[in-house]
C-alpha cells in the first residue's frame, strides 16, 4: 500500500529562499534556493524521517507539491 503526503512550497521573499509552509508529513521542514531544488530535498528527507520513525514500512510518496508565490515564475 503507497502512503502518500502534502507539502506546500512558499517563497520568503527576505530571505530568497523556498520553504515548506505546510505539510502532513509530521517534523518535515526544509528550505532550498529554488522550487526543484525544494522538492530534490523533500524527496530525500521524508524517506529518511520516515524510516527514524517507522523502521521497516515503505516510504510514502509525494501526493502533490503546491507552491505559494503569485504570478511570478520561479527561480
Amino acid at each position: 500500500m503507497d502512503h502518500t503526503y502534502f507539502a506546500e512550497m512558499s517563497w520568503d521573499e527576505e530571505t530568497g529562499v523556498w520553504y515548506v509552509s505546510d505539510t502532513d508529513f509530521p517534523g518535515l521542514v526544509a528550505e532550498a534556493v529554488s522550487e526543484r531544488d525544494l522538492v530534490e530535498r523533500i524527496r530525500t528527507l521524508v524517506p529518511e524521517l520516515y524510516a527514524l520513525n517507522r523502521k521497516g514500512r515503505h516510504p510514502p510518496r509525494l501526493r502533490r507539491a503546491k507552491r505559494s508565490r503569485g504570478d511570478e515564475e520561479s527561480h
